[in-house]
């Protein structure tokens, strides 16, 4: 199963958390920074997984601008915000339980202590 993290961001600490939270798993990573000055100074590892992208704009207009360009197809993406906390297991299991449903979509939940615009992204067991 072939899956991607496209990270909007505009920090070079987010980045590099992103980053080595996912090094050595095979999730591929889109780092789209809307600050130009975050993406000229972050560094990447040696890593094929890793691509970096740059595009002013909002988090939807810079997502799309990063798929436009990637040459790969990928069974299952994921879009997190910048301030989401999600360990690498989570993100796996994400990915796995979508794979093992053959969803067409889907997303983590949060917990109860998490900032939320819309009540069904919460945790509900």
């Amino acid at each position: 199963m072939k899956c991607l993290i496209v990270l909007r961001c505009g920090s070079v600490a987010i980045a590099e958390h992103w980053q080595n939270k996912l090094q050595g798993s095979e999730i591929d990573l889109i780092i789209s920074f809307f600050n130009e000055t975050a993406f000229r100074n972050f560094k990447t590892e040696n890593t094929s997984s890793v691509h970096l992208h740059f595009k002013n704009g909002g988090k939807w207009t810079g997502i799309f601008d990063a798929l436009v360009r990637t040459k790969k197809n990928y069974d299952y993406y994921f879009f997190p915000d910048d301030d989401l906390e999600i360990s690498l297991d989570s993100v796996s299991r994400l990915f796995e339980t979508m794979g093992s449903l053959q969803a067409s979509v889907g997303q983590p939940s949060l917990d109860h202590q998490s900032y939320f615009s819309h009540l069904i992204t919460l945790h509900h067991p």
